[in-house]
């Protein structure tokens, strides 16, 4: 399952979030200087539907997309509140009590059990189940439960990690994230297992890297803040001046419009820094491949909701880290944005053989169309479901089997590249009546690679007409990291 560093990759370095941050600005004032900001024309419908219409750039496509993840959704008959708590793991897990596990940020924490994997980037909010058989680990994670304590999830890059988890001769990102177990079961049959579900809570930096009298990993780190913005036009306009409005009807658009004309920042500045226009943008474009009745509800807080969107994006490893290691949430979300946007196909890490398009995706789980599982050996897998895959891109290996299916009712088939291949996921066939959808297909994040489109002199002249349809609209234009 892990993958080569030095394989072809599709995606361009200088499509990289980071590498195009510095190119935005100046893109966004170029754009400014060539419209023509015209005051006849006002705006007044509401700005969710303005900021979704006008700025989206492909409001038909999105739309669409919405209507048919909206019938997909509806068409779904299995209970997908299963896989979200993992009841492969078993019904009888003991919950561990208490609640969540907090720490202030910018502390240090000291001797902190570092629990290292391969192929997944556990992010705040997210799930983790594990499942281990070594005695190490399990002595490990006993002590975390008997002290309510955290452990730290890092990602590991290199060759395999020997059963202590050795990390000397691999290479260990030094960004992470917290985890809180919230429920575990020990048992003794032939050898003792524990079986986990974990929950992760909040980013860290490693500071140094230790290990204990045992041999195992551990270390010194210190909690991120999370920078919440305010919003820079609130002091524009005081309260006080509300009695001399002629209008009384503006909507928040054309409020925060005539605020910034008090200000030498032009509105598209705070415009791309607007949480709520971004929020409602990832909202649309999300609605695609998942239930549009509840990502709304995801998205009152910002913060959670950014994290949620990163969990679930199909991402590689370097954009994922890069997510992570944000400490402003608007930033986190408006290069969340760009990636969605820019992502069409889903190829093979390997040979770049085309797999799905972006709009196969959808969701099987409560959580999100991509989640993290468990098998019976303790590997972890992060996964991504889509409805259809490229039938002459994947291929069929081995007999169906219903074992520890983390989709109860559903048989799974391993699925490799026709071209490579390579290990790309699974295939799951309903094997229980009334089941829909009758199948659908479960490819690892590790092993797939999303093929980034580069923007178009279409894509500039779309945006330039949408900017002229809306007087709220006149500087704004799709991210362009």
């Amino acid at each position: 399952m892990d993958d080569d560093d030095n394989q072809q990759q599709p995606i361009d370095e200088d499509a990289n979030p980071e590498n195009q941050l510095a190119e935005l600005d100046d893109e966004a004032d170029a754009e400014f200087v060539v419209i023509d900001d015209d005051d006849d024309d006002d705006d007044d419908s509401d700005e969710a539907t303005s900021s979704t219409s006008s700025e989206s750039g492909e409001e038909g496509g999105v739309n669409m997309g919405a209507r048919q993840s909206r019938a997909r959704c509806e068409s779904i008959t299995f209970n997908q509140n299963l896989p979200a708590t993992h009841s492969y793991l078993g019904a009888d897990l003991e919950d561990t009590g208490g609640g969540a596990s907090w720490v202030e940020p910018g502390s240090i924490l000291d001797n902190v059990p570092i629990f290292p994997v391969a192929g997944l980037i556990l992010m705040p909010g997210q799930t983790l189940p594990l499942q281990s058989l070594h005695p190490h680990r399990i002595s490990m994670f006993r002590r975390i439960i008997e002290r309510h304590s955290m452990f730290a999830v890092l990602t590991l890059r290199g060759g395999p990690m020997d059963l202590m988890g050795d990390m000397m001769r691999q290479e260990m990102v030094n960004v992470g994230t917290l985890a809180q177990v919230v429920a575990f079961k020990e048992s003794e049959d032939v050898l003792t297992t524990i079986k986990i579900r974990a929950v992760g809570r909040q980013r860290f930096m490693l500071v140094e890297l230790k290990h204990t009298i045992d041999g195992g990993p551990c270390g010194k780190v210190r909690i991120l803040p999370e920078i919440c913005l305010g919003d820079a036009l609130s002091c524009a306009t005081p309260d006080s001046w509300q009695k001399f409005r002629l209008n009384k009807s503006f909507n928040r658009s054309q409020k925060r419009y005539i605020a910034s004309c008090f200000t030498p920042t032009p509105s598209f500045v705070y415009r791309q820094n607007d949480a709520e226009v971004i929020k409602s943008q990832l909202v649309a474009e999300l609605s695609q491949w998942y239930d549009p009745t509840r990502v709304a509800p995801l998205a009152d807080n910002l913060v959670d909701f950014s994290f949620w969107v990163a969990t679930n994006l199909p991402i590689d490893d370097d954009n994922k880290l890069f997510l992570l290691g944000i400490n402003c949430t608007v930033q986190r979300l408006r290069c969340e944005l760009y990636l969605i946007r820019q992502c069409e196909d889903l190829c093979c890490r390997s040979c770049s053989l085309r797999i799905c398009k972006k709009r196969d995706v959808f969701s099987m789980s409560v959580d999100g169309p991509m989640g993290a599982y468990v098998n019976p050996s303790g590997h972890v897998h992060e996964m991504l479901t889509v409805y259809d895959v490229n039938h002459s891109g994947i291929l069929s290996r081995g007999r169906s089997s219903i074992e520890s299916s983390w989709f109860p009712g559903y048989a799974w088939t391993i699925q490799v590249c026709a071209r490579c291949h390579a290990h790309m996921g699974w295939k799951f066939s309903a094997r229980e009546d009334g089941l829909q959808p009758k199948k659908f297909w479960g490819l690892t994040r590790s092993a797939i690679w999303p093929m980034m489109r580069e923007p178009t002199d279409d894509d500039a002249q779309a945006d330039e007409q949408h900017a002229e349809a809306a007087r709220d609209d006149v500087t704004h234009r799709p991210l362009r990291l």
